[in-house]
This record gives structure tokens, sequence and C-alpha cells, in this order.
């Protein structure tokens, strides 16, 4: 017979558990929320923008003591792919590989600076027609 009263005092101290773990976990899910909008705030957009650019060097390689080859310094986000990167840059993914030396072009890091040679530029001329003359 007095097994029949502890039972509703088992049950509140499970109900006070719950409550107790519940409030834990809001209290935990308030602070994630938070860090991660306090986190958003305080990251400047154009900073993250510069540091995704691609920063333009020159390097001169021992095979070709004369020839200075331009390239430019890329640092592979999260979802990079070499393609993209070739695709993103208009060069070759080959061209791509040789300059950096990758032994397997799969797999990228995070972080990793990847030089990517310079595209050559074409100067579009400027030329009159020849049926255009000046009268005076």
């Amino acid at each position: 017979m007095t097994d029949k009263p502890r039972l509703p005092e088992d049950e509140k101290q499970k109900e006070k558990k719950k409550k107790f773990y519940l409030t834990i976990f809001i209290v935990l899910l308030l602070l994630a929320s938070f860090y991660l909008f306090w986190s958003a705030l305080t990251t400047n957009p154009e900073e993250k923008a510069k540091e995704s650019q691609p920063t333009p060097t020159t390097e001169t390689t021992s095979q070709e003591a004369q020839k200075q080859e331009e390239y430019t310094i890329y640092k592979v986000q999260p979802g990079d792919t070499l393609f993209s990167i070739a695709k993103k840059f208009n060069v070759k993914m080959d061209d791509i590989i040789k300059i950096n030396n990758l032994e397997d072009p799969n797999k990228l890091q995070v972080g990793q600076e990847l030089k990517i040679p310079a595209v050559p530029t074409t100067q579009p001329t400027n030329q009159k027609s020849s049926t255009s003359q000046e009268q005076p």
C-alpha cells in the first residue's frame, strides 16, 4: 500500500526532469542562435569578398628566364572544383593542373592557393572604314 502514493511523486519527478531538460535545450538553442546572429553581424561582407578575389602576381620561371609568366593566385572556396575554377577564369583545367603540379586534381582543399594562368587578352582594333571619308 505504500507503493501507490509513491507513483505520483515519481511522475512529478519525471515531469520536473522533463521541464529541466527542456529548459536546458531551449537555453542552448537560444545561445546558438545568438552566436550565429552575432557572427553574421560582425562579419564584414567587403572583407569576405576581398578574400575570394584573385590576387594578380607575376613570376619568373627557371625554364624560361627571359619570359615572365603572369598568373593569379586563387584561394579555393567551399564547393569549388577544378572545373568550376577553370570556367570562372576562362582557362583550361590542364593549364591549372600543369602550373600547380597537381597530382590529383580531384583533391582540392578549402583554403588551398592555386596559380591560375593569365589568359592572353586581345585588344580590339579601331579601324576606320575606307568608305568613310571626310568632306570639306
